[in-house]
């Protein structure tokens, strides 16, 4: 196998885990989307305690309006109330908050990420490009070689050192070509 086969082997592996990688993060995208669902739920839920306590508050009230002497402690009870959804509106509001800079913090991680790999894999794109035109232009000058070999007396023994020179380097400069005509 010559070394520009082999390179071309070891940059078809790294893009393969490139786009491993790509997967893996397009995965853990995923997971922190699943994480948002999650929360959102969470939210429903305190929600659903919200409006679970402002229906006590209106039957607090509704109470109070037919007993005069518990007047002053169902108030104190409302306030208190009040007080508690403020206090869990607060967190909810603190929470959501939080949760969407972690995942605007996230988001942009990938997409940085994301950005980092299309590049890698540009990179890796030209670099076989370079080495299959390398590869082309050393078969189009070994063909050249070839047919110039075919056309002198020495002929079997130019192309033998040619097939010698070309098993272990993997290409012929001119000096060495014209090292040979000689």
């Amino acid at each position: 196998m010559s070394d520009a086969e082999k390179r071309l082997n070891e940059l078809n592996k790294d893009l393969s885990s490139t786009n491993k990688n790509l997967e893996d993060v397009k995965k853990e995208k995923l997971d922190i989307e699943g994480e948002l669902n999650k929360s959102k739920s969470e939210t429903l839920d305190l929600e659903k305690k919200i409006n679970e306590v402002e229906k006590k508050i209106t039957e607090l009230e509704a109470s109070l309006k037919t007993s005069s002497e518990k007047d002053a402690e169902y108030k104190q009870n409302i306030s208190n109330k009040d007080n508690e959804i403020e206090t869990l509106k607060k967190d909810l509001e603190q929470k959501d908050t939080q949760k969407n800079k972690e995942i605007e913090t996230i988001k942009n991680n990938l997409e940085q990420q994301i950005a980092e790999k299309d590049t890698e894999i540009e990179s890796a794109n030209k670099n076989i490009e370079a080495k299959i035109t390398r590869i082309n232009e050393l078969n189009e000058k070994l063909n050249e070689l070839e047919d110039i070999a075919s056309k002198g007396e020495e002929a079997p023994t130019v192309i033998e050192k040619i097939k010698e020179l070309m098993e272990v380097k993997g290409f012929l400069s001119d000096r060495e070509f014209a090292d040979l005509l000689e």
